[in-house]
C-alpha cells in the first residue's frame, strides 16, 4: 500500500510535510511559534505585502492580481492566528 505521502497531487496537498508531521501537524505549529510570534509573522507578512504592492518591478501590478495579493494575506493573516490558537491548546 502506498503511503498518502507519494499519492498527493501538487497544490492541492502538503508537500513538505514528512510524514511524521503530516501525521501530527501540531508538532509543525509548535516549532513555528517557537521561532515566530503572531506579531513577528504579521510584520514578516506585512513588509512581504508592501513590497509586492508598492515595487514598481512588481508582478503584481494590474489591479486584479493587486486584490488577489491582498486577499491572500488577509487569508494568511487569519489562518496564522488560527494556528496560533490550536498550536496553544496542545
Amino acid at each position: 500500500m502506498q503511503s498518502p505521502l507519494t499519492i498527493f497531487v501538487f497544490n492541492q496537498n502538503p508537500l513538505r510535510l514528512s510524514e511524521e508531521e503530516y501525521h501530527s501537524p501540531e508538532t509543525v505549529l509548535k516549532n513555528y511559534f517557537e521561532l515566530f510570534g503572531p506579531g513577528e509573522t504579521n510584520d514578516i507578512l506585512s513588509s512581504v505585502q508592501t513590497e509586492a504592492l508598492t515595487n514598481p518591478g512588481s508582478p503584481y501590478s494590474a489591479v486584479s492580481e493587486r486584490m488577489k495579493v491582498m486577499s491572500c494575506f488577509t487569508e494568511l493573516y487569519r489562518l496564522i492566528e488560527a494556528a496560533f490558537v490550536i498550536s496553544q491548546k496542545k
